[in-house]
């Protein structure tokens, strides 16, 4: 499954693209207090991203407390870096913040391993309920009595506006001894609405400049092609046109399913750290 959104992280627009497979979270657990921190969007497997207009996403966690702790939840706009965006017209301190007290549920009779559930709905209440920016956002959560931070979640806001198209292909590694490693060619195209188009606002090409694409759930990392970078492995075709194309080479595509017979003991020996020998495992 894939899944492309546009957002706005700066001046300049940008595509995200999510290689939307079951894999790394996004999530920060920063106390002991907290467990079991999840958010994701409309269902359990899918990826926090939160459309700017409609939808939610989920914030799951569990407190170890045996009291119900005065926790708040603050939402930080952040620029496609994860840095977050240095100006209150954007990170309004008043606003982006949770008001009243989180919904929680006691854990069952008998289960000691934490002792309150919480389940928000973002942009539900109590959250701020409407996010004004798209972009990259982290969610916090602070204890307020002792201004203690618990952990942090990432998100996405996303205006989709227009439809791009992934394509990925593999190839050989030519770097690689035999056996040889498979690498993937990701190619992103899409086409700019026109200015009289109804379907929303006026776009031109030099309004699109950068195209992220994300693994999994790896949102800390993330492959980019931007238009202005000297990368020999990223290529943008159509520049000046209504049909732009962004292409990235030699990206590998992460763990796989081996088979390793570990009866080999020259291979494997017992005891001692394996050496390979002549390129990857087979």
């Amino acid at each position: 499954m894939y899944q492309f959104h546009m957002i706005r992280t700066g001046i300049v627009l940008g595509v995200v693209i999510f290689l939307a497979i079951v894999g790394a979270t996004a999530q920060e657990i920063l106390s002991p207090r907290l467990k079991g921190l999840r958010l994701y969007g409309s269902s359990e497997a899918d990826l926090p991203i939160l459309k700017q207009r409609s939808g939610t996403v989920t914030l799951e966690f569990d407190i170890t407390d045996s009291a119900p702790p005065n926790l708040q939840l603050i939402f930080v706009h952040c620029d496609r870096n994860w840095m977050p965006t240095q100006t209150p017209f954007v990170n309004d301190e008043v606003r982006l913040k949770t008001r009243g007290e989180l919904p929680f549920v006691p854990a069952p009779h008998g289960v000691h391993g934490y002792g309150y559930q919480y389940r928000i709905l973002i942009p539900e209440y109590p959250s701020p309920g409407t996010f004004t920016f798209s972009g990259n956002y982290i969610v916090e959560i602070m204890d307020q009595d002792i201004n203690q931070l618990l952990g942090r979640a990432r998100f996405f806001v996303v205006e989709s506006l227009v439809k791009p198209e992934m394509r990925v292909t593999n190839r050989r590694d030519p770097g690689a001894s035999s056996p040889w490693n498979q690498v993937n060619q990701i190619s992103v195209s899409f086409r700019i609405p026109p200015q009289d188009s109804s379907a929303g606002p006026a776009f031109f090409s030099t309004d699109f400049g950068i195209v992220d694409i994300y693994r999994n759930r790896e949102v800390t990392r993330r492959w980019r092609i931007d238009s202005d970078d000297r990368d020999a492995n990223t290529f943008v075709d159509g520049l000046g046109t209504s049909r732009l194309r962004f292409r990235i080479d030699n990206v590998f595509p992460g763990n796989e399913y081996r088979v390793f017979d570990i009866r080999n003991v020259d291979q494997y020996p017992q005891d001692r750290p394996a050496r390979l020998r002549g390129g990857a495992d087979v």
